[in-house]
């Protein structure tokens, strides 16, 4: 059986001495250099997620804290429109106007 197509023959370049030691120099020098970039490249990755994060976060904040003042100006303006009934049946109380007590009342509940 001939194997030869699967197999293929690689010549090797065996080098000597110190052109050996320039080599491994250089891979090392090429694996650090790697090795920083990587670390540059996550610790850049790392920065641009929590700068998006806090945008994330500033915005929910603002969002909400918009949110409550609107809700304060709503409970703000149903107090004002409560305590505007509450002088009017008072008032009507007052002249005899066909408010009873028991409305007068209610209305200081409210």
């Amino acid at each position: 059986m001939n194997l030869s197509p699967f197999f293929t023959c690689r010549k090797f370049y065996i080098p000597t001495g110190n052109e050996y030691i320039e080599r491994e120099a250089l891979n090392l020098e090429k694996l650090s250099l790697n090795k920083s970039k990587n670390l540059m490249n996550r610790k850049r990755l790392l920065l641009d997620n929590a700068v998006k994060l806090n945008d994330t976060n500033v915005a929910s904040s603002w969002s909400q804290m918009e949110s409550n003042k609107s809700l304060l100006e709503s409970v703000r303006l149903q107090v004002k429109a409560a305590e505007i009934a509450n002088e009017g049946i008072t008032a009507e109380y007052e002249t005899g106007k066909g408010r009873s007590t028991l409305d007068v009342i209610q209305s200081n509940t409210i």
